[in-house]
């Protein structure tokens, strides 16, 4: 047998890491949340990463937003006896929201076409915001962050707790969504 030449694998490159959060984009979503008057979460895989729940729970119950898990959720993304879980269908919160925050989602309501009301926000917090490996994505964002979401939701806390006021008060969005809750669950 002939001497082969040595094999050169070459070594690979670092994985790539996602970036840190940005004050001018936590500071945008901060006020945005804030100034909503009807704000709805979406998600289906936040909770992919387990440490990210307790930040949306946190996130929830702060600002009172109920939170929509997609049908296809594949992950317990939020507990299901919070007062603010919404649900599998947002169809309904989406006709009335002024905000739709989505928390990691690749179908967030079905058909991607029908969109929510024209004046909406939609934000959207995604380790993966572009979605190359789909053939077609078509979801109208205004705000696309590419982000770790629990990095990133906890960077967010920390701009709204310093901007809340103690005399901020949900209660009444808190209701509203307590008493849909639980009709859910009847």
């Amino acid at each position: 047998l002939e001497q082969q030449p040595p094999v050169m694998i070459p070594t690979p490159s670092p994985a790539a890491t996602l970036p840190e959060p940005q004050a001018r984009d936590l500071e945008e979503v901060a006020d945005q949340l804030l100034g909503s008057k009807q704000p709805i979460i979406i998600t289906e895989y936040a909770g992919e990463n387990p440490e990210a729940v307790p930040s949306l729970v946190e996130l929830a119950e702060l600002l009172s937003i109920p939170v929509f898990e997609c049908l296809s959720a594949q992950f317990a993304n939020f507990p299901r006896e919070n007062l603010l879980h919404g649900g599998y269908n947002a169809a309904e919160a989406l006709k009335t929201a002024d905000t739709i925050f989505i928390v990691g989602a690749v179908t967030p309501w079905l058909p991607g076409s029908d969109f929510p009301q024209k004046d909406s926000r939609v934000i959207f917090l995604d380790n993966d915001t572009l979605k190359l490996r789909l053939p077609y994505w078509g979801y109208r964002v205004d705000l696309s962050i590419t982000a770790d979401i629990k990095r990133w939701l906890d960077a967010l806390l920390g701009v709204l707790h310093t901007k809340i006021s103690k005399s901020s008060d949900n209660r009444q969005r808190f209701e509203y969504w307590r008493t849909n809750h639980d009709h859910l669950i009847k």
